[in-house]
């Protein structure tokens, strides 16, 4: 068989396997934000999708939170990381649009978000906000008295300013996509192996029992999808974060915004003060009262009015997030990762692309895991993206930014290391 032929700009092991036939079912397994944007996706393009999910109800986990920011990622260097989460943000902002103007309420408040620039970093990119021309829907300048007005206190200079951020639901928002008509719920299903049997994928249970067979197969189950034999090669790194809630009646001085320094304070929803966000590694999800007063000590730190007659008690929310290395998420076909090292095996060497064979992935396999902190921007775009892929359609964003997201990469990288 001669090799395949590839465009100039094209790596072969970035490239899209065959696409399923138009109208084959496709399994998602997992019921969180990711995994209900993909099922919308697939199903608003006449694919029937099954959504499985091992908990009583859609967004138990990091999905979970009763809040969640909805800002974008400003690097200013135009590198795929800050086009990709460009990209998603401002279609996460359509879909948000667009589910309101649908009469879907998933807790929507674009009350905007300030971002002091706490970090050297963040000082550099807001000196150069002006000269690079970022557009002013993604992120402005914003001088420090109305600062101070949003945060409830002095912002001590000027700040950078999403004015189309805002807070959301998190559970309201999946629930929104998981409602497309053609999506079928399965809750209180927990997948546990999966076998490829001819061609369709078998999902099966702890006690073997069948929760679905279809020719595709989506695994938007975070951390969890290391489980599986197909996918347990994933660099995925699990991690937790803590939220503290506050009751309203206990605060002097409360942000009128979403304000980001190293966390966030949320202006009240439901009558608490939300602040965020741990990161660690701790193996629980029982609220840390260490933890606790760290999130109330940055507040204080960062809004010297936010302030409260006595240490509030312990309440919030703890939950796991998964992130990858780079910080950009994994979407795409799942490689055969034993196959993979053997067809790429000296690619270090320099071959010529067109003398290397297609990507060895499994049939019909794919994911949409490791969204970190972003999912709420990222998710749709990871949905539009498989749901192309799977159904053979011109895919949302250009090449480049597939192949930066596509779970291959990490297999590359190894291999041109020669580990």
């Amino acid at each position: 068989m001669p090799p395949p032929v590839y465009a100039a700009d094209q790596q072969p092991w970035f490239l899209s396997p065959p696409p399923l036939p138009r109208g084959a079912p496709v399994t998602v397994v997992g019921g969180g934000v990711a995994g209900a944007a993909a099922a919308w996706s697939l199903a608003r393009r006449g694919a029937p999708v099954v959504l499985i999910e091992r908990q009583s109800r859609l967004a138990t986990g990091a999905s979970g939170n009763p809040a969640a920011v909805v800002l974008p990622v400003v690097n200013l260097a135009p590198n795929a990381n800050a086009r990709f989460h460009a990209a998603a943000y401002e279609l996460a902002l359509a879909q948000i649009d667009a589910f309101a103007a649908a009469g879907r309420d998933i807790g929507w408040d674009p009350c905007g978000v300030v971002h002091l620039p706490t970090t050297e970093t963040m000082r550099q990119r807001l000196a150069r906000l002006d000269a690079t021309g970022a557009p002013r829907w993604l992120a402005r300048r914003m001088d420090r008295a109305r600062a101070s007005e949003l945060a409830g206190a002095d912002a001590g200079e000027d700040v950078m300013y999403y004015e189309r951020g805002g807070v959301l639901d998190p559970a309201a928002y999946a629930r929104a996509f998981a409602s497309h008509a053609g999506v079928e719920i399965r809750l209180s299903r927990e997948a546990l192996r999966l076998e490829r049997a001819g061609e369709v994928w078998r999902v099966w249970d702890g006690a073997d029992r069948l929760l679905s067979a279809t020719p595709g197969l989506v695994i938007a189950t975070a951390h969890e999808a290391l489980r599986f034999a197909q996918t347990a090669w994933l660099p995925i790194r699990q991690m937790r974060g803590q939220l503290a809630l506050i009751a309203a009646e206990r605060v002097r001085g409360g942000p009128k915004a979403v304000i980001c320094y190293k966390g966030f304070a949320l202006p009240p929803r439901n009558g608490d003060y939300m602040l965020g966000a741990t990161w660690g590694a701790r193996e629980s999800t029982a609220l840390s009262m260490t933890d606790h007063r760290s999130l109330i000590a940055a507040a204080a730190r960062h809004l010297p009015a936010f302030r409260f007659d006595d240490e509030p008690p312990l309440r919030g929310r703890a939950a796991y997030r998964a992130k990858s290395p780079d910080h950009l998420p994994l979407v795409g076909p799942a490689p055969d990762a034993a196959r993979f090292r053997e067809a790429y095996a000296d690619l270090r060497h320099g071959r010529p692309a067109a003398r290397y064979p297609a990507p060895p992935c499994w049939p019909g396999l794919y994911l949409t895991v490791a969204h970190g902190s972003r999912g709420m921007i990222t998710a749709h775009l990871a949905g539009e993206t498989l749901a192309t892929q799977i159904l053979g359609e011109s895919p949302p964003v250009g090449t480049d930014l597939i192949a930066a997201v596509n779970p291959a990469r990490y297999l590359i990288r190894a291999i041109k290391r020669g580990a």
